[in-house]
């Protein structure tokens, strides 16, 4: 009887693994053409969208080239704007350099990582580079300590993404500067 049990929980656990590794790197329905990759935290769920504004062109807006806002999935998938603080401490993104095809930024929450967003005949991307890697972002997730709204303490942020040198799945962990 024991055994089983055990067994049982090994399957539910491989499936679990199975069902979140291909959830980081799957299509997402709610995904549309100009999505960049999406923010996810332990918190709930929630999300937040980074997307690549373009013109008519499918050239950089050059005005507004990164948007980021909130899909509400706690409130039916409400699309909402971040806030002032959000956008300054947490998830906002500050734009480095911009030409017409590709902008050079950082989030808020790694400001010693560059990321790049580019458009081109495929679509749009957001990259990192990692010493001779580039990597294709997928997913980033937050992980919170505690249940702080006001004061919310970030244990880590995992950066998911492809490595297109070799076709291969990729983990980054950020830990915050203490």
């Amino acid at each position: 009887m024991h055994t089983r049990i055990i067994d049982l929980f090994m399957v539910v656990l491989a499936l679990q693994l199975v069902s979140f590794g291909s959830s980081c790197f799957a299509d997402d329905p709610k995904r549309n053409e100009t999505t960049l990759f999406h923010l996810d935290r332990n918190r709930d769920t929630d999300r937040v969208i980074y997307a690549l504004n373009q013109t008519e062109n499918g050239l950089v807006d050059q005005d507004r080239p990164i948007e980021v806002y909130w899909l509400k999935n706690s409130d039916m998938g409400n699309r909402e704007p971040l806030t002032r603080i959000q956008q300054k401490y947490g998830y906002g993104v500050k734009v480095i350099k911009q030409d017409e095809h590709a902008v050079y930024f950082h989030l808020a929450a790694l400001p010693d990582q560059v990321f790049v967003a580019r458009a081109n005949l495929t679509g749009v991307k957001g990259f990192i580079r990692k010493g001779t890697k580039e990597i294709e972002i997928r997913r980033l997730f937050v992980h919170f300590k505690g249940s702080s709204y006001w004061n919310p303490v970030v244990d880590r942020i995992d950066l998911y993404g492809l490595d297109k040198n070799r076709d291969e799945i990729q983990l980054e962990k950020y830990y915050p500067k203490k």
